[in-house]
């Protein structure tokens, strides 16, 4: 399995690289969407060239609008949106449900949820 992650704010990067150690413990393989990510959670950066199961973004709402704005339609993998924000309306899970989430993810026990996308005509 592979995981890209994605990190809104400075201090998200602490929960990231709790959430790495973790899943890196049981054999997954984490990447980088960007440099950022690269120089401060000292993962390599995704290049494109194999697939991602599931990008893990963590921030607030404007976190996930901007990643899929930025780095979505480059790729064709799930988003699960940890919630760190001030609103979170559109994330999947709370830091709080963490631990559990990881654990079911390890093990494959998850379902994608499919989501409408909108377009801007030409």
């Amino acid at each position: 399995m592979r995981v890209m992650m994605y990190i809104g704010k400075y201090e998200d990067y602490a929960l990231a690289k709790l959430i790495i150690n973790r899943l890196s413990g049981n054999g997954v393989e984490v990447v980088a969407a960007r440099d950022v990510e690269v120089k401060n959670l000292g993962i390599p950066k995704w290049d494109g060239s194999r697939d991602v199961n599931i990008a893990m973004v963590i921030g607030g709402d404007g976190t996930v609008l901007r990643f899929i704005h930025e780095i979505g339609n480059s790729m064709d993998a799930p988003i699960l949106h940890i919630g760190t924000g001030r609103v979170n309306y559109l994330s999947d899970v709370s830091a709080r449900e963490l631990p559990q989430v990881l654990d079911k993810l390890v093990k494959g026990e998850y379902t994608i949820e499919e989501r409408l996308t909108l377009k801007q005509r030409p």
